[in-house]
């Protein structure tokens, strides 16, 4: 039975990951032919804002939710407790930060939007009420997480993250980026609301606890929330700071924001997995079941190194040509396509981090991911500082983010380095000769360019690894066919 629940939930989390990479593709290339490449770069940047300071303000809410619901989830009283500290706190930064964002001064707005005019103000303002909304986004998922409801949590963020945005720009007539910030952030409020009312998430018949009860509940909210709050902030502020330093150049920066959606590509199809798995390893953590956690990092590193070489093998030859069929734009194109030769290159350390991070969460109390980001930002500064005067900002910028994410890579490989499996199991010459293969047909293919060699590089590629992954077997590929399929015999 827990394996057929993990199944189920990894499959449910995987399709979605391809529903949601899909959304972004549309999304993007809709504001990319509706605005202007300032107006696209407000718009990004804005997006990417509410995101990063949603993570901030939460207060590592979302993180206690999801771990401490789940350890709780024989408890209902405490498990209400929870959930109502959660959302009584949202409703207070809600009238807090609402009343600050629209009396936010005009020499704040200017340095956070230089590149707005006129409507910086009302940018900022919604802006800020988007931060709002994504912050109840993120507890009303983090809730459904713990209880394994992986439908209903990822269908409400594909809405929240693109779904919502791409109905606005395609049924309104002239669609503007502060029109269309201003929809999700209504739109996000009224699917989280209507959640909370149908999941009866604080209407159950449990009582509310006691005071001892509720002093525990918001000790753990500070010592193991806050620590988390400023991790999460950190860690999409990492996927934020190189736009952040452009963004007196909104055209520029939104190169740069467009280039990480498509490292993000595989980050999306991993962090799913990575969700499951940190609810998976804090009840195991709490039954103190080593062995099973074992199992599972020695599965997800495996995905994480196989799926991010094969995907990087791939996109290397034909970035340019991939690019210029999403955007249509030559110019848009052009430069977007610099940035992602250059980030392609820290996807595999990105995928490490983003899919073990939440392992790391649940099996230690110390906030060893912020120590990971911290390293990261450290690195990163260090190199924009050096090159910077030498190649440029914005190259010096992509080169210093990848700089970053080899460290935040390396790192979370040093905590978990006691759960790893032995090199052995990934089946690395193996693995190689995969590479070499992919690689050969993508940079073959790619120099005919259009759809139809794309489509075909595709069919023989996939062919490829599913034929060398069942005449060339590793324990890695055995363990995954023992998960998906049961029924399946070693060789």
């Amino acid at each position: 039975m827990r394996g057929l629940t993990l199944r189920r939930d990894v499959l449910v989390n995987v399709f979605f990951a391809g529903a949601k990479t899909l959304a972004v593709v549309v999304l993007v290339s809709a504001a990319a032919r509706l605005f202007s490449p300032v107006q696209l770069g407000l718009f990004l940047l804005a997006r990417r804002f509410s995101n990063a300071g949603a993570n901030l303000v939460q207060l590592g809410a979302a993180q206690t939710l999801m771990r401490y619901s789940a350890l709780h989830a024989a408890d209902p009283i405490r498990k209400k407790g929870y959930v109502g500290f959660a959302l009584g706190a949202w409703l207070v930064l809600a009238m807090i930060g609402g009343t600050a964002f629209v009396l936010v001064p005009k020499p704040l707005v200017e340095w956070v939007f230089p590149g707005a005019g006129g409507d910086a103000r009302t940018l900022a303002v919604w802006t800020g009420l988007l931060l709002i909304a994504t912050v109840l986004d993120f507890l009303v998922r983090s809730v459904l997480i713990a209880e394994r409801r992986m439908m209903a949590a990822n269908a409400i963020e594909l809405m929240n993250g693109s779904g919502f945005l791409i109905l606005t720009l395609t049924l309104s007539e002239h669609p503007t980026p502060i029109g269309s910030l201003r929809a999700q952030a209504f739109a996000i409020c009224a699917l989280c609301v209507v959640t909370i009312t149908a999941a009866r998430m604080v209407a159950s018949r449990e009582r509310w606890p006691d005071r001892s009860v509720w002093r525990e509940i918001a000790r753990t909210y500070a010592v193991y929330g806050f620590p988390r709050g400023l991790m999460t902030f950190l860690d999409m502020g990492l996927l934020l700071i190189a736009p952040w330093m452009l963004r007196a150049d909104a055209v520029e920066a939104g190169y740069v924001i467009i280039a990480l959606s498509v490292t993000q590509v595989l980050t999306a199809a991993i962090n799913p997995v990575g969700q499951v798995a940190l609810v998976v390893s804090a009840r195991y953590q709490g039954a103190k079941n080593t062995k099973a956690i074992r199992e599972g990092v020695a599965l997800l590193a495996g995905a994480i190194v196989s799926i991010s070489l094969l995907i990087t093998a791939f996109l290397v030859p034909w970035n340019e040509t991939l690019v210029a069929l999403w955007l249509g734009d030559a110019v848009l194109a052009r430069g977007v396509s610099a940035q992602v030769s250059f980030l392609l290159w820290g996807t595999l350390p990105l995928a490490v981090f983003c899919g073990l991070k939440g392992i790391v969460e649940a099996c230690w109390v110390q906030p060893l991911n912020l120590y990971s980001l911290v390293v990261g930002y450290a690195v990163f500064f260090f190199l924009d500082a050096l090159l910077s005067a030498r190649i440029g900002d914005a190259n010096s910028a992509g080169l210093s983010l990848v700089g970053a994410f080899w460290a935040i890579g390396i790192a979370t490989l040093i905590w978990l380095r006691h759960y790893l499996p032995p090199l052995r199991y990934f089946g690395f010459t193996r693995l190689g000769a995969m590479l070499v293969a992919v690689a050969g047909i993508a940079y073959g293919t790619s120099a005919f360019g259009g759809l139809l060699a794309l489509v075909s590089a595709l069919v023989l590629c996939s062919a490829t690894v599913v034929l060398a992954a069942r005449v060339l077997p590793t324990p890695f590929t055995e363990d995954c066919q023992r998960l998906l399929w049961p029924s399946t015999k070693s060789k």
